[in-house]
């Protein structure tokens, strides 16, 4: 940013009202966490979140003839969170989260005070890529759930028939207890038979 001398003396949006920083002035206030997310899925949408903890408060204008603004928010540092996820032969990057934290440095006039002279004082955009990965003590606490083998019989597999337990109560489905009784009871009675 180039300023005059008389623009750097008349800093009240510059120190004062962080909102106006163009530094501030994000395209964006979410990013898609694949680089295909669809826009009408808020689910594969992450907000940008903006730390401004770390500002310090600010003098409103620089005092005539001090050349110095203090603290004056021209960094704007962005970290991004990411992973890899799906198949293991063929991962894709996933963002998980996204911050946005302002820095700050005093501006300070270096040429002589005489109005007209100009200076250029940096704004500045930094952007870090953070990989977010399981260690073998975050990948062992999840535990996949084993599928059986054999399908699950349905409670009717044996209708239309029922099987009577005793006075009063059917049951009807994958209870083989009395149907094998039954069943040894029948074969008994046809070797017996047979002899």
């Amino acid at each position: 940013v180039e300023l005059e001398y008389e623009e750097f003396e008349d800093m009240t949006s510059w120190c004062s009202d962080f909102s106006r920083f163009p530094i501030f002035q994000l395209e964006a206030d979410v990013v898609g966490i694949y680089g295909n997310a669809d826009p009408l899925h808020a689910y594969e949408w992450v907000p940008i979140e903006v730390d401004y903890t770390k500002l310090l408060k600010t003098k409103a204008n620089p005092f005539p003839g001090a050349l110095v603004c203090e603290n004056v928010v021209d960094r704007l540092d962005i970290e991004i969170m990411w992973t890899n996820s799906g198949d293991v032969h063929n991962p894709q990057p996933m963002i998980l989260a996204i911050r946005a934290v302002p820095a700050q440095s005093n501006w300070q006039w270096r040429k002589a005070p005489v109005p007209g002279t100009k200076q250029t004082f940096t704004l500045s955009h930094t952007v870090t890529y953070i990989e977010h990965t399981l260690d073998a003590e975050d990948s062992s606490t999840y535990k996949p759930e084993v599928s059986t083998i054999l399908p699950q019989l349905a409670y009717d597999v044996f209708y239309p028939f029922d099987i009577l337990v005793s006075p009063g109560v059917v049951v009807r489905g994958p209870s083989f207890g009395p149907v094998a009784l039954y069943l040894a009871l029948l074969l008994h009675q046809l070797a017996a038979a047979l002899r």
